[in-house]
């Protein structure tokens, strides 16, 4: 306490007049009340002390250097702490996340002295990998008995991109067989996401499925679809490519390679006939191939006996 003036002058005229003295209250840096004496004192006097109490106004308060800050998964942002007085006896703060999924925080317990309760001390706050392609906040709540509470703001930004995940990513097949492809996404979408599967050459390779649609709940769940092979009229493997699509999600395409099931060869009809000698009509017979070839094929025709048969 602090007291003005700091001397009073009476005189056989005034010694009856009150002189008035101001006490002050000295602010300082801690939460408790103080008390002082001030004390009158003059020669060849009996001293006299004045009680004084002062009322301490101050509030113990946390003081958060950071409020709100952005990470991204996996990264990390510091936030430093302290105590606006000096504590009367260690003070213990604690650190609690909303939602330790989307963000945590270490260490999780502070305690501060009347030595070191200016002296920030440091909070990790990490943002947690999660299985969605989606930005997500927290709140870091930091609670001490008899001090307000304080809040740190945390948005983690997420660093996933959504990927339609094929199993197998290349497909070989006969004509008319089948062969399975299991579809699943890399991420927990935030609503039904609809997978379209085309297939570029139908006439070489169809799907047996033209969607499949992924929802929050079994988004890692892998569903099947067949990839089938087209008999066609040729000997030639056919390649093609079935595509997966969704909005908002790069294409993924299956290399499918069908694999021909069919042996060229000739075709006489009939495959036997008779003629008579010398006879002036001649008897013939009909000669196609047993698929389409990829390129002009030259059948050589030629009698084992010509002293018997010509053609």
């Amino acid at each position: 306490a602090g007291v003005a003036p700091a001397t009073l002058t009476f005189t056989p005229v005034n010694f009856a007049t009150p002189q008035t003295i101001t006490v002050s209250g000295i602010a300082d840096t801690d939460t408790i009340n103080d008390t002082a004496n001030v004390t009158l004192s003059s020669a060849g006097l009996m001293a006299v002390t004045i009680g004084v109490t002062v009322n301490d106004q101050d509030q113990q308060a946390l003081v958060i250097d950071n409020n709100a800050i952005t990470i991204a998964e996996n990264g990390t942002g510091m936030v430093g702490v302290s105590l606006a007085f000096s504590p009367s006896a260690d003070t213990t703060v604690f650190v609690n996340s909303s939602d330790p999924t989307a963000a945590t925080a270490n260490p999780t317990v502070l305690t501060f002295t009347g030595a070191n309760y200016q002296t920030p001390q440091m909070i990790t706050v990490r943002g947690a990998d999660d299985d969605d392609v989606a930005d997500e906040t927290a709140t870091l709540t930091l609670t001490s008995p008899g001090v307000p509470n304080g809040a740190v703001t945390v948005t983690v930004t997420d660093d996933d991109t959504q990927t339609i995940l094929a199993n197998p990513s290349t497909v070989q097949v006969n004509e008319s067989q089948q062969a399975a492809v299991a579809v699943r996404l890399a991420f927990r979408p935030a609503a039904a996401t609809v997978v379209t599967i085309a297939s570029a050459d139908p006439t070489s390779a169809t799907v047996s499925i033209g969607t499949l649609t992924f929802l929050p709940t079994n988004f890692s769940i892998p569903q099947i679809f067949n990839i089938t092979g087209i008999d066609d009229l040729d000997t030639a493997d056919d390649v093609t490519v079935v595509t997966l699509s969704a909005p908002g999600v790069a294409n993924v395409n299956i290399g499918v390679t069908v694999s021909d099931n069919d042996v060229q060869g000739l075709n006489p009809v009939p495959t036997a006939i008779s003629v008579t000698e010398g006879d002036a009509t001649p008897s013939t017979f009909q000669l196609t191939l047993n698929q389409q070839p990829t390129a002009d094929v030259t059948v050589t025709i030629a009698s084992s006996d010509g002293g018997a048969a010509t053609v």
